[in-house]
């Protein structure tokens, strides 16, 4: 199998996708794109044993000396653009983003949190429904 298979085996057993793992190890500062360090201090907290270095270089295949989320997973580097325009498209802050989602639990009756299985949202307020929501996050 290539490097890219099994790296995206890895970070889906130790964190669930390639998305995640980028969120939480990689990409610290936000800017779209790691370093040689930063790839190696990230596999290093997952416990990767192997060749990190190496791994690195079959990553990168456009020669930058970076990675990006697209050359680890570019599947899921599309569901991260997705969301993010839908979050932009549907949202005028982070502020206006956390009322809806709030405005939304608080209108639950139930004790349980809304968006758990028992008990899913159907309507964020001004008129985004559950299922334009499930479409931007996948």
């Amino acid at each position: 199998r290539d490097e890219v298979a099994k790296l995206q085996d890895f970070l889906e057993n130790r964190e669930g996708s390639a998305l995640r793992a980028w969120l939480k190890h990689f990409d610290s500062n936000n800017d779209q794109k790691i370093s040689p360090t930063e790839f190696l201090r990230g596999m290093k907290k997952m416990g990767y044993a192997g060749d990190v270095n190496a791994l690195f270089t079959a990553l990168d295949r456009d020669r930058s000396g970076e990675l990006s989320l697209d050359e680890i997973d570019a599947a899921q580097s599309a569901v991260w653009r997705q969301f993010k325009m839908w979050s932009v498209d549907s949202f005028e802050s982070k502020e206006d983003m956390i009322a809806k989602l709030r405005a939304v639990t608080a209108q639950s009756p139930n004790t349980k949190p809304a968006g758990t299985a028992a008990n899913p949202p159907q309507e964020v307020p001004e008129g985004l429904s559950l299922p334009q929501f499930v479409t931007g996050i996948q």
